[in-house]
């Protein structure tokens, strides 16, 4: 089985959603992992059973985003582990 370097996994999957986007909101990576809001909280906190963190980042009050880098590299980890 070829195993990708992550920077492939990368190129392959950020040329498909990417184009120009470098955020995503909440609901976009809980749609893409396929998470619950809970879970996604584990992430950023750093409570996930597995050791996965997804940094996030607090634009506003009560807006926070995701780098799109961060969540294909955990997307990428959390294959790595399971």
């Amino acid at each position: 089985m070829h195993h990708l370097t992550y920077a492939d996994y990368a190129a392959s999957e950020a040329e498909n959603i990417a184009k120009g986007e470098r955020l995503l909101a909440p609901e976009q990576v809980m749609e893409r992992l396929g998470l619950t809001r809970r879970q996604l909280q584990e992430l950023h906190r750093g409570e996930n059973p597995k050791g996965l963190y997804l940094p996030a980042y607090r634009l506003g009050k009560k807006t926070i985003r995701y780098r799109l880098s961060d969540v294909l590299r955990l997307e990428w980890e959390s294959l790595q582990v399971s």
